[in-house]
C-alpha cells in the first residue's frame, strides 16, 4: 500500500472513509503531505542547481590549468630550442679553430685524456710518484728518459747494482728521478738520522765521543811540556788529559837558548843556520827585542858566521854551525841579568832547521830546565811564536 503521512496504508485503513464527512481529514493530510514533497523538491532543484554551478567554476579552473599548462610547455619548448642552437653554434665555432692554437681547443687521447704534449712545461717538470722500484732486478724497468717522463720518480724499496744513467749505488729510501733528458739519483741514505744513537735534539758529551775526546786531548798534549811548575797528567782509560798549574808562575833567566831536537829538516850532517832570534817580555811578540845588544854564544860556528849575527837585528847576515854539525845545534843569549821571556820569534834558513826546538833557560849557562817546546815549519820568513808562559 501507498504511504501517506508518513505511514503505509492498508485497506482497513480506508473502511471509514465510506462516509463522506470522513474524507475531508484525509485529504487534508493528503496536501500536507503534498506540501511537505514540493517543498523536497525545491530543495533538490536548489541543491542540483548549486552542484551545477561549482561544476561549471571546476570546468573553468580546469581550462585555465590547461592553458598554464600549455604555455609551460611551449615556454620549456623554446628555451631548449634556444640552448640547443648556442651549443651547436659554439661547436660550429669550436670546430673552426685548430687543435692547439691559442684559444683552440684540445683534443683527447685514445684514453680520454689529455695528451702530454699539450700540457705546459711547468706541469710536465713537476715531480709525479710513480711508486717503488726494485734496484736489484729493475722492477719496473726503468725506461729511457724522455719529455714524456719528465719529473716522473720511484723510491727504491730494495738496494741493488742496476747501472742507470752510470749509478749503480742504490740504497733503500733513494729516489730515481727523470729530468726528461737523464735519470738522477736523489741520495736519501747518506742523511744524518743519528748521532750517538740519539736522534732528535742531542746534546753530546765526552762519553758519547771517545775517539774524538782522544785525539783532542792527544793533541792539546802534543803542544804543552810540564815543568815550571806545571804538571800534566794523562788518564787514557777515562781520555782525559789533567794539567795542573796550581805551582806555576813566571819564570827568569839570565842565559836563555834554542836547542835542536835532531837533525834539520835537510837531515843529518851539512849544518843548522839561523838569519834573526828575537825574544820579548809581552806575551804576544809585541814590544822591544830583548836580544838587541846582548852577546850571543853557539854549539858551534861556521868561519865567518858567529853567533852574535843572529841577534844583531840584520835579517841579511846569520849564524850558521860548523859543516857536519847541524844536529842538536844550540844557540844561547846572555841577557846579563834574569828576564822573564814569554815570546820569541825566528828566521831560520830554510831546510836549516829541526822540526822541533826547546826553549830554555838558566841562571849559570850550565843547568838548563825548558820552558816550551816550539815546531818551526820548513819555509823562508819570520815565524812567532807567542804565550810561551
Amino acid at each position: 500500500m501507498p504511504m501517506f503521512n508518513g505511514r503505509n496504508w492498508t485497506l482497513a485503513d480506508f473502511q471509514p472513509f465510506k462516509y463522506f464527512e470522513n474524507w475531508t481529514p484525509f485529504f487534508g493530510d493528503v496536501l500536507t503531505e503534498l506540501d511537505a514533497r514540493a517543498a523536497g523538491i525545491g530543495d533538490a532543484v536548489a541543491s542540483a542547481q548549486a552542484s551545477a554551478s561549482a561544476a561549471a567554476t571546476d570546468r573553468a579552473t580546469v581550462a585555465a590549468d590547461t592553458a598554464t599548462v600549455a604555455a609551460d610547455k611551449t615556454a620549456t619548448h623554446n628555451d631548449r630550442v634556444g640552448a640547443d642552437a648556442a651549443a651547436a653554434a659554439a661547436q660550429v665555432a669550436a670546430a673552426s679553430v685548430l687543435p692547439g692554437q691559442p684559444g683552440g681547443i684540445c683534443e683527447l687521447d685514445g684514453d680520454g685524456k689529455v695528451p702530454t704534449s699539450r700540457l705546459p712545461a711547468a706541469i710536465l717538470g713537476a715531480l709525479n710518484y710513480q711508486g717503488t722500484w726494485n734496484a736489484a732486478t729493475n722492477t719496473p724497468a726503468i725506461p729511457a728518459a724522455a719529455s714524456g717522463n719528465k719529473g716522473r720518480y720511484y723510491v727504491v724499496s730494495v738496494a741493488g747494482t742496476t747501472v742507470i744513467n752510470g749509478e749503480a749505488d742504490w740504497q733503500v729510501g733513494d729516489w730515481i728521478v727523470s729530468s726528461g733528458a737523464s735519470w738522477g739519483k736523489v741520495d736519501n741514505t747518506d742523511r744524518v738520522r743519528s748521532v750517538a744513537g740519539r736522534v732528535g735534539d742531542v746534546a753530546l758529551t765526552v762519553a758519547d765521543l771517545p775517539d774524538l775526546a782522544e785525539f783532542i786531548r792527544d793533541t792539546v798534549a802534543a803542544f804543552m811540556v810540564g815543568g815550571n811548575g806545571v804538571a800534566i797528567t794523562h788518564n787514557d782509560a777515562a781520555n782525559t788529559l789533567t794539567v795542573d798549574v796550581t805551582g806555576h808562575g813566571l819564570v827568569a833567566g839570565r842565559y836563555w837558548r834554542l836547542l835542536s831536537n835532531g837533525a834539520p829538516y835537510t837531515g843529518a850532517g851539512d849544518y843548522t843556520a839561523l838569519f834573526e832570534l828575537e825574544m820579548f817580555s809581552a806575551s804576544d811578540g809585541s814590544g822591544s827585542d830583548l836580544t838587541t845588544g846582548k852577546t850571543a854564544t853557539a854549539s858551534s860556528v861556521y868561519s865567518g858566521f858567529p853567533a852574535g849575527r843572529a841577534i844583531d837585528d840584520n835579517a841579511s847576515t846569520e849564524w850558521s854551525t860548523a859543516e857536519g854539525a847541524a844536529s842538536n845545534a844550540w844557540l844561547s843569549v846572555d841577557f846579563g841579568a834574569a828576564v822573564t821571556v814569554r815570546s820569541l820569534s825566528i828566521t831560520p834558513q830554510p831546510g836549516r832547521i829541526s822540526g822541533t826546538v826547546f826553549v830554555q833557560y838558566s841562571s849559570d849557562a850550565a843547568a838548563w830546565a825548558t820552558l816550551a817546546t816550539i815546531a818551526p815549519v820548513n819555509g823562508a820568513g819570520k815565524q812567532v811564536f807567542t804565550y810561551l808562559q
